[in-house]
């Protein structure tokens, strides 16, 4: 999987909070600039108690779209936990980690997927931690005829909670 920030959690790591760009105070310089990625920001998590990502700028307006052996290929933002994250059984029930994930004032230009979010609780895309609105911009410059026979979308969630 290439992608310019990769985070791989898995069931040894607990307890885990990330952030990854910066706020809307203009003082703020931890934002990041993605151009020209496949996959900005990808995120496969079991036990993290919390993933944020706010600020950032996604730009692949010059990129030449490659398929790779997934569906996420040339996606801004892909967050998702294993099935585990719903439990179905007793076990299962007991080691579930149930996570704050927040994706919000983020600007995306020219990516197929915008953002992408699967099997995940407690997911807020749009607004922060406190119920402000800070929406995500997300831009498609397909033209009049686009002539594609890829899925493009936005915002992509499933089976989240």
């Amino acid at each position: 999987l290439s992608s310019a920030i990769l985070i791989w959690n898995n069931a040894r790591v607990y307890n885990l909070d990330v952030a990854i760009g910066g706020s809307i105070d203009p003082g703020d310089h931890q934002k990041n600039y993605f151009t020209n990625v496949n996959i900005g920001i990808y995120a496969n998590t079991w036990n993290s108690n919390s993933i944020k990502i706010m600020g950032n700028k996604f730009d692949n307006s010059n990129y030449f779209m490659e398929p790779l052996n997934t569906i996420f290929y040339n996606s801004a933002i892909t967050i998702q936990s294993p099935t585990h994250a719903y439990p179905h059984t007793p076990d299962e029930a007991r080691t579930a980690i149930i996570g704050h994930y927040q994706i919000y004032d983020n600007e995306i230009t020219d990516f197929r997927i915008g953002i992408f979010a699967g099997r995940l609780r407690n997911l807020r895309v749009g607004t922060d931690e406190n119920d402000v609105e800070l929406p995500n911009k997300i831009h498609f410059h397909l033209g009049s005829n686009p002539g594609t026979t890829e899925n493009y979308a936005g915002i992509w969630l499933q089976n989240c909670r």
